[in-house]
């Protein structure tokens, strides 16, 4: 007897639908509509890294700290208090720091794997993994809102090529900051409010949408300056009708309600019940920066795009006629000025470009819209950051496809936008290539090779500012054998543009004394010794009014020193003497008062 042998019959659903022949002509559809972006974002992270990982380490120190990890408390004992330096519950990265303790508790096994046992490695390694997978959200729901507002793929790929390329999503897609998973999760909101007509559950697509935008929200405050715009865009961008109106209305409602609840528990938690206690908490996440301006945000936007370099620093010194290092005007021209031109000629010839068509006037309208609330922050509080304008990304770079977009303009002026692309994508490539970073990786190792076998834990190494190539090391190079140790930290005597200044002398000696309490030792940069600064060590003369390198190298100048380590761009030990004992307590004394 012959059995009947009958055709396979997939037993799960899962089998079901992997099987399936709709499914598998959507998931090839899915894949030839964003190979190309998909290719190129996997090539420009492997072959580049993060220059710049700006407050990385303070998240993995207070994500640890309030964990409860013993060295990691020393270094942010106040953490839980949401006054602190840098608490848990900082209302600037709300989430940020719970879901990277949230990721350190379930996935911390896993990672140790990858990178050892060291816990802030772990940490580090988690938001970096967060971000990577970000960004590759981001550049879908890019490449899928040019794509339906311009019905061309060859825009759409260009304009999200052009925006992995970016210096701020391409160097902070690679760090532990946050400000990335908040620009996939606004432009996650954007895609889903421009889609929504594509779909019968208007509702359900409003209040994905609102969710979305609180939590970029809740990832770094700022981008609370692109819910209006974003909220707006469909109705800009396709017109008017009263489901539109619906839509943005849902969605705000939603936006609202999250926001509340999210910021409402947490404000309930530490008791903010008043109107001035909830100013102090929103004060805080300012950090104390005070710098602000029309020009820091001339050079600070195009610098969010196109690396500089060290451009920017000789636009500080050119414009507050720095007295160690000037620069002059043909300086400027000759080494730099080709970056702001290519830039600003793009800036001023969008508008001619999409005034013609409609299409183009309603892109417009909104790029207007969009960024008039952040330019005016930007104005106002540190313009001149490159994270400052991540929330401009999304209208931006519309406004980048809708110019690519228009007809009725001469090929020879349409290679405007095309120069302002390859020159974001060529510079940014080399600047942040991997053998660029791995070079400066490697000179700040060699300033600190024959000092870190000496140091004792708990020491400190003194570098004047926040620009020293070596402050950024253990947080840009934590993998690092030399940065890997954790016995030493960096201190900086000034950050410019903040409080700190006002009382520099005071705060060091301070930390000074604590630092040799805790048995460790106080090692300061050869520099600080220096009569007057050299131009590779980006200090600007007049950046901060209130404190002139003649003040730094006067006060370090009378210490006594007992040791020394490396040549001349070395280290000198701070003698723990009478004398410098006498002389920092009565410092810290006045710090007290």
């Amino acid at each position: 007897m012959v059995s009947e042998v009958r055709p396979y019959q997939p037993s799960t659903f899962l089998e079901t639908a992997l099987t399936s022949p709709r499914i598998a002509r959507a998931a090839k559809a899915w894949f030839r509509r964003y190979a190309l972006v998909l290719t190129v974002y996997v090539l420009a992270m492997w072959f580049t890294g993060a220059v710049f990982m700006a407050d990385t380490e303070g998240y993995v120190v207070s994500i640890l700290a309030y964990h409860g990890s013993p060295e990691y408390i020393v270094r942010d004992p106040l953490v839980g208090n949401y006054l602190s330096e840098n608490p848990f519950w900082e209302c600037g990265h709300l989430f940020w720091r719970p879901l990277g303790l949230v990721l350190f508790n379930t996935l911390g096994p896993l990672s140790r794997l990858v990178v050892g046992a060291e816990p802030g490695m772990n940490v580090f390694f988690l938001l970096k993994v967060v971000n990577w997978l970000a960004g590759l959200l981001s550049v879908f729901c890019l490449c899928a809102i040019v794509r339906r507002v311009t019905t061309r793929m060859w825009v759409a790929n260009l304009a999200t090529i052009a925006f992995v390329f970016s210096q701020g999503f391409l160097n902070f897609s690679q760090s532990g900051a946050s400000y990335v998973s908040g620009l996939s999760l606004l432009l996650l909101g954007l895609y889903l409010l421009v889609r929504a007509e594509e779909t019968n559950h208007s509702w359900l697509a409003a209040s994905l949408a609102g969710m979305a935008l609180a939590g970029a929200v809740c990832m770094w405050l700022p981008f609370v300056l692109a819910i209006p715009g974003t909220l707006i865009a469909p109705l800009l961008l396709f017109g008017t009708n009263k489901q539109r109106w619906q839509l943005a209305v849902r969605t705000a409602v939603t936006f609202g309600l999250a926001i509340s609840l999210s910021y409402g528990i947490v404000m309930a938690s530490f008791g903010i019940d008043t109107p001035k206690e909830m100013i102090a908490w929103l004060s805080n996440a300012s950090h104390g920066v005070q710098a602000g301006g029309v020009g820091r945000a001339a050079i600070g936007f195009p610098r969010s795009l196109i690396n500089m370099g060290n451009d920017g620093i000789l636009f500080k010194r050119f414009l507050v006629h720095d007295s160690f290092n000037p620069v002059t005007v043909s300086e400027l021209f000759r080494l730099s000025f080709w970056k702001l031109f290519v830039f600003y000629l793009f800036i001023a010839s969008a508008p001619w470009f999409l005034m013609r068509s409609a299409g183009g006037r309603r892109t417009l309208a909104l790029l207007l819209f969009g960024a008039a609330p952040l330019f005016i922050f930007a104005i106002r509080f540190d313009g001149g950051a490159v994270e400052r304008y991540l929330p401009l990304y999304p209208f931006f770079f519309l406004g980048l496809a809708g110019v690519l977009n228009t007809d009725r303009v001469r090929w020879a002026f349409k290679a405007i936008p095309v120069v302002f692309i390859a020159a974001m994508i060529v510079t940014n490539s080399l600047a942040l290539a991997t053998s660029s970073v791995d070079r400066k990786e490697q000179a700040a190792a060699v300033r600190m090779q024959e000092l870190v076998p000496r140091l004792k834990k708990g020491s400190e190494v003194v570098v004047s500012h926040l620009q020293d190539d070596l402050f950024s090391f253990q947080t840009a190079s934590p993998f690092h054998p030399l940065a890997a140790t954790g016995d030493y930290h960096f201190y900086a005597v000034i950050v410019p543009n903040t409080p700190h200044v006002d009382s520099w002398r005071e705060e060091f000696a301070s930390q000074a004394i604590a630092v040799w309490d805790g048995g460790g030792d106080i090692w300061i940069s050869k520099r600080l010794l220096n009569s007057s600064p050299k131009a590779e060590w980006n200090w600007v003369e007049g950046a901060d009014p209130r404190v002139s390198w003649r003040d730094i190298n006067s006060f370090f100048a009378q210490m006594q020193t007992s040791d020394g380590a490396g040549n001349e761009d070395g280290f000198s030990l701070l003698s723990q003497s009478p004398q410098n004992k006498d002389a920092l307590i009565g410092f810290a004394r006045a710090l007290r008062k």
